[in-house]
C-alpha cells in the first residue's frame, strides 16, 4: 500500500507539477549546525532533485533570506542580488551532518560559521550554492526576504502566526505588555522589516516571471531581495518612538506594567540593564510565587528574553544595503491590475501606520483580547506610570542598601580573616 502511494505521488509530480515554491526550513537561529544542515541544505537539495524530475516544471522558486550573505565583513556595505562564494561545499557539509556525531560537529561549528551570526543564515548561504549548482538547467529563481513581520493587508491586516513571538514581534509584544524594558539595539539602525504578504506576493510574481523569462529563452537564475531597509528604511529609533507614543494610545488591557525600555548597543550595559530591569525583579516575583504556592516562571521567561535579544542584536545593531533592483523591476513589469492585487512595492509602506497594524495584529492573534477594552488599557498605562514613579525610587534605594550591607559584610569578613592570619 505504501509503495503504491509513493508511486502515485511520484507519478503526480512527474507529469502534473508545473510550479514548485520551496520555503520549508528551520528558522531557529540557535539550531545545532547538524540540524540546520539536514533541513536547510539537504532539504533544499532534495527539493531541487524533485523539481528536476518534474517533466512539466515551468517555474521553481527557492526562498532564502536576505541575511544569507549579510556577513560581518559586509556591515554597512552592499549585499547584491547575486550569488556569492559558498563558505563550504554543500555536499561535504551534508556528508559531515549525516555521518558525524552532533557533539563533534558542535565543537567546530563556531569556527565553521565564522563571519555568519548563526547557523540559520550560514546554512541558507550554503543552500544557495546547492541551488546554483543543481539549478543550472532549471526554470529557477531565488527570493530573499528580510525580517518577515505581520501582514499589511492579506489575509487580514496584522495577521501573524503565534510562533512568531520569538522574533521581531516578540520584541514589540514584550515592550507593549510592560514586560521588556531592556533593548539590545541601535536607534540609527535601518531594520530590514517586510510584511509577510509582501513576501508572498513577491514569490508568486517571481514564479510567473521566471516561467515567462524561460519561455523567452533567458535561462539565467534571478535573485529577488524583498526588504524595506533600502528603498523605504524603517529606522529602529523611529519605530521605538512610534511604540512609545502612537501605539500607547491603543494599548491592550492585558498589559501588566508601564511600557518603557532602555536601549544600548553595549553588551555589558545591556547585561546590567537586564539584571536591574528584568532578572532581579523576576527573582523577587518568583520568590513570592513560591511562598504562595504558585508556579515560578518569571526568571525562566526573562532568561529566554535575554537570549532572544542577544540573538537579534546582530540585526538591530548593524545594517546592510540590500540591493533590490531586480525586485523593483519585477513589480514595475506587472500590469496595473496585478500591482494592485500582488502588492509588494516597499516604497508605499507607511511605517507609522504599519506599526499600528502590527500591534493590533499582535493583540488580535497573539494576546487574543478581541481588541476590546482599549480605553481601559490606556487608562491602566497612566496608572502604571504613576506607580512606576513610586516604585522606582524605592527599588533603587533597596538595591543601594543591599549593596551597602553586602560590602559592609565583605569588609568585616576580610578584616576578620586577616586578623586571624596575623595572630
Amino acid at each position: 500500500m505504501l509503495a503504491h502511494t509513493l508511486y502515485d505521488c511520484k507519478k503526480f509530480f512527474d507529469f502534473k507539477t508545473e510550479i514548485i515554491m520551496h520555503m520549508a526550513a528551520t528558522t531557529r537561529f540557535d539550531e545545532p549546525l547538524r540540524v540546520a544542515t539536514l533541513i536547510n541544505v539537504r532539504g533544499a537539495r532534495e527539493a531541487l532533485l524533485l523539481g528536476k524530475a518534474c517533466k512539466k516544471l515551468k517555474s521553481y522558486v527557492h526562498v532564502s533570506t536576505a541575511y544569507a550573505h549579510a556577513c560581518d565583513f559586509r556591515i554597512n556595505g552592499d549585499v547584491l542580488e547575486d550569488f556569492y562564494k559558498s563558505p563550504v561545499d554543500p555536499e561535504a557539509l551534508i556528508k559531515i551532518a549525516e555521518t558525524t556525531d552532533e557533539d563533534r560537529i558542535n565543537k567546530f561549528a563556531d569556527n565553521l560559521i565564522t563571519n555568519w551570526p548563526n547557523t540559520y543564515s550560514f546554512a541558507k548561504a550554503v543552500a544557495e550554492e546547492t541551488v546554483k549548482t543543481l539549478g543550472e538547467d532549471m526554470p529557477l529563481c531565488i527570493v530573499r526576504p528580510a525580517i518577515v513581520v505581520p501582514s499589511k493587508r492579506e489575509p487580514r491586516p496584522g495577521w501573524v502566526d503565534i510562533s512568531n513571538v520569538y522574533g521581531a514581534s516578540g520584541t514589540v509584544l514584550g515592550s507593549c505588555m510592560g514586560l521588556m524594558h531592556a533593548l539590545y539595539s541601535d536607534n540609527v539602525t535601518q531594520v530590514g522589516l517586510i510584511p509577510v504578504d509582501y513576501v508572498n506576493n513577491t514569490i508568486i510574481a517571481s514564479a510567473y516571471e521566471t516561467a515567462k523569462r524561460i519561455a523567452d529563452g533567458d535561462n539565467s537564475i534571478k535573485i529577488y531581495t524583498i526588504t524595506g531597509s533600502t528603498r523605504n528604511p524603517a529606522v529602529w529609533g523611529k519605530l521605538h518612538q512610534i511604540i512609545s507614543t502612537d501605539v500607547r494610545k491603543i494599548m491592550s488591557p492585558a498589559a501588566v506594567f508601564y511600557g518603557f525600555a532602555w536601549q544600548t548597543t553595549n553588551p555589558i550595559i545591556f547585561w546590567i540593564y537586564s539584571w536591574l530591569l528584568h532578572l532581579i525583579p523576576a527573582y523577587v516575583i518568583d520568590a513570592i510565587c513560591f511562598a504562595i504556592g504558585k508556579e515560578r516562571r518569571f526568571v525562566k521567561l526573562y532568561k529566554k528574553m535575554y537570549k532572544l535579544q542577544v540573538v537579534l542584536s546582530y540585526f538591530t545593531c548593524f545594517q546592510w544595503r540590500f540591493i533590490d533592483d531586480n525586485t523593483a523591476k519585477l513589480f514595475d513589469s506587472l500590469s496595473e491590475a496585478d500591482q494592485a492585487i500582488f502588492e509588494f512595492d516597499v516604497k508605499k509602506i507607511d511605517w507609522g501606520e504599519y506599526m499600528l497594524i502590527w500591534y493590533l495584529g499582535i493583540r488580535k492573534y497573539v494576546i487574543k483580547d478581541g481588541l476590546q477594552g482599549t480605553a481601559k488599557g490606556v487608562k491602566m498605562q497612566e496608572v502604571f506610570k504613576y506607580l512606576l514613579c513610586i516604585i522606582a525610587p524605592l527599588y533603587i534605594y533597596s538595591l543601594y542598601k543591599l549593596l551597602y550591607f553586602s560590602l559592609l559584610v565583605l569588609c568585616y569578613t576580610v578584616r576578620y580573616v586577616l586578623s586571624i592570619k596575623l595572630f
